[in-house]
């Protein structure tokens, strides 16, 4: 979704729905799976030591 405020930063209401509703077709589509939430990546990826110096 963070893309979408790049692409259409200016965009509300339906164009705004119309947006995240391309890009998360997008994910699924190139991804073969629905888009993760944010949290949940960062949650896994800290749990692996992603982030570890």
């Amino acid at each position: 979704m963070a893309a979408m405020y790049v692409v259409a930063p200016d965009l509300g209401g339906p164009q705004a729905a119309e947006a995240v509703a391309a890009l998360t077709d997008d994910v699924r589509r190139v991804l073969g799976r629905a888009p993760r939430d944010f949290s949940d990546y960062a949650e896994s990826a800290a749990a692996h030591g992603a982030w570890r110096g």
